[in-house]
């Protein structure tokens, strides 16, 4: 969303931006945190952050197959920080320096307060340490070290971050600043509206339930309805946007208590999609399968069997790269001419029909419709099987690596087919 992030930020209008966040200026201590993978024969930085601390937290260090997570206090002022990370920081002694050059750009992103983790929205400003580092999610393995199923979601946990960690949300190669804006809140309670503001000229615009906002007094709290859609802004003189609640505007959208009643597969499906692609999830926008139009659908075709040589998965169609939720109902309706609810049954039927023409071992998947942030997404259920699974037109077997399907290599297959025999 335009309005909540700012591009192109150097060094300087970083050190501005930054000051006019309560208690910058002051001496704190800052939790700098970091990941390093291993890549032949030397270590590189993967990703890192920065955040306030409440206390110096003492350095900590934990070291896995391939992967070693950092931790370190720095005391000062945000200012003196930043300028230690462009003079190059050592945040651990066997790992590469954290450094920026004087050119780095900056990414600026308001996290609302009802998606941050804190009471306030915090500002979230981002660059680059690496262009090239990014891996494939795997097991975390080491000696004497728990032992994690998931190194992103290991990573996600250990930096706090929000949302899957990907080079599409350009995490991964990246380094994170992350501070709380106390200057200003919305809040929705017990059915109670209300603002924390320190600026009075601050101005709220927006609707909820689709009703303008026209009388709201800074130091009120206004009663309302029960919640069906928000869209909810506050902005400064600058037009500025401070803090803001929306129904439509991703990656963090507001979900009244109403809509998840009403969404019947956020439970099961929702923190899966927010996990973001991996070894047992992929997303995929809508595949037209009228006509000459389904060469596309080989992707979910050999998706589907990689699943099923891996772990099994879901493949959820109706969901772009960054996790988004799209409305597929008007092409659906377009394709197949008739009203929206017939239209995903047939929908369904033909990526059955298609599924059970292609792969050798057709009975490891399951089709559905679930609605999904109160939008239909097709969902294919994948099982691991036992054997060996494989495209028929292709001859060939997918495995899931990551979140990516590869063909199997011999070796692979192989090792599957001596396996089965015992």
């Amino acid at each position: 969303m335009e309005f909540v992030r700012k591009l192109n930020i150097r060094k300087n209008e970083l050190l501005e931006r930054a000051k006019t966040i309560p208690g910058t200026g002051n001496k704190q201590h800052f939790c700098l945190k970091a990941i390093f993978i291993h890549e032949g024969d030397k270590w590189k930085y993967l990703v890192g952050t920065c955040s306030v601390s409440n206390d110096a937290q003492s350095d900590y260090e934990e070291r896995y197959k391939g992967f070693c997570f950092a931790r370190k206090t720095l005391e000062g002022t945000l200012s003196e920080v930043i300028e230690q990370l462009y003079s190059g920081y050592s945040l651990h002694k066997d790992m590469p320096d954290i450094k920026f050059s004087e050119d780095a750009n900056w990414e600026e992103e308001l996290i609302p307060s009802h998606a941050s983790k804190t009471k306030y929205p915090v500002r979230v400003y981002t660059s680059k340490v690496s262009n090239a580092n990014n891996f494939n999610d795997t097991k975390l393995i080491g000696y004497q070290a728990k032992f994690h199923s998931s190194a992103k979601k290991h990573i996600r946990d250990f930096l706090d971050l929000l949302g899957p960690l990907d080079r599409k949300d350009s995490k991964e190669g990246g380094f994170l600043i992350g501070l709380e804006d106390t200057r200003n809140r919305i809040s929705i309670e017990d059915n109670s509206l209300s603002i924390d503001v320190r600026d009075k000229e601050i101005c709220l615009v927006g609707e909820i339930n689709r009703r303008d906002i026209k009388t709201f007094k800074l130091q009120e709290n206004v009663p309302i309805d029960e919640i069906e859609t928000v869209e909810l802004f506050l902005l400064n003189k600058q037009e500025e946007v401070l803090d803001y609640m929306s129904s439509s505007e991703w990656p963090h959208v507001y979900l009244s208590s109403k809509d998840m009643r009403e969404v019947d597969g956020y439970n099961d499906y929702g923190p899966i999609i927010q996990e973001g692609e991996g070894s047992q999830c992929e997303f995929k926008p809508y595949i037209a399968l009228q006509a000459n139009q389904n060469s596309k659908f080989y992707q979910i075709i050999r998706t589907v069997c990689a699943f099923s040589n891996a772990e099994g998965g879901y493949l959820f169609i109706g969901v772009n790269d960054n996790a988004e939720v799209e409305d597929i109902t008007v092409t659906l309706r377009k394709d197949y001419k008739c009203e929206i609810n017939q239209a995903i049954d047939r929908y369904i039927a033909d990526i059955k029909k298609r599924l059970k023409e292609n792969i050798t071992k057709d009975g490891c998947f399951t089709v559905h419709c679930e609605t999904i942030f109160s939008k239909p997404v097709v969902i294919i259920s994948v099982e691991p099987v036992d054997d060996i699974n494989t495209v028929r037109g292709e001859r060939t077997a997918y495995v899931r690596k990551g979140a990516s399907s590869m063909k199997m290599l011999p070796e692979e297959i192989q090792s599957r087919n001596r396996k089965s025999l015992f």
